[in-house]
């Protein structure tokens, strides 16, 4: 966009051009969008989980060959049922971009998966957002204990007694009596 602007003078019957001046006008805006992040947690070890964890980790978004990063952190509910977690909305993302999360913070999963979403700059009611699902998954472990003995006695030792304490996450998991 420009504005130019030119004129001539007249003193008399002289004739003066007078200088044309131009105000050019540019300007440049990305097109951004924006996406949203729900976190989801599955699998029989997942009643285990403390209220208040934090999840943390890190948006990825890549446009043509440029990556940029944006850190997260999502915190459960545990006092509701289901446990609860708060969708994230990022907005003044790269139109175009593909966008997923890691986890920076192992939050003892089994395993976790997160989808992939492309933004699109045309849709501008965060509900409308895309959704970047991030999945944890816990799983229960076991422990078996056993002990052998080697002795040359004649009388040989059968009753030991032993403990089991478990903890995940900082939290002390309760184990039941036949555990």
């Amino acid at each position: 966009n420009s504005l130019s602007a030119s004129a001539i003078t007249r003193t008399g019957a002289t004739n003066s051009p007078v200088t044309a001046l131009d105000y050019s006008v540019v300007s440049v805006a990305l097109a951004t969008g924006g996406l949203r992040l729900e976190k989801k947690i599955t699998g029989a070890g997942a009643a285990f989980i403390p209220n208040g964890q934090n999840f943390t980790g890190k948006l990825v978004c890549t446009s043509l060959t440029e990556t940029m990063e944006r850190d997260y952190t999502l915190t459960v509910d545990t006092t509701t049922l289901p446990a609860t977690i708060p969708v994230l909305t990022f907005n003044n993302l790269p139109g175009g971009a593909e966008c997923t999360v890691t986890e920076t913070n192992a939050s003892g999963q089994t395993s976790y998966t997160a989808t992939t979403v492309t933004i699109d700059p045309l849709i501008t009611d965060p509900a409308a957002f895309p959704l970047v699902t991030l999945t944890n998954d816990y799983q229960l472990a076991g422990l078996r204990v056993s002990k052998t003995v080697t002795t040359t006695a004649p009388v040989i030792p059968t009753a030991f007694a032993f403990t089991v304490s478990c903890t995940f996450l900082g939290v002390a998991v309760p184990l039941a009596a036949a555990d």
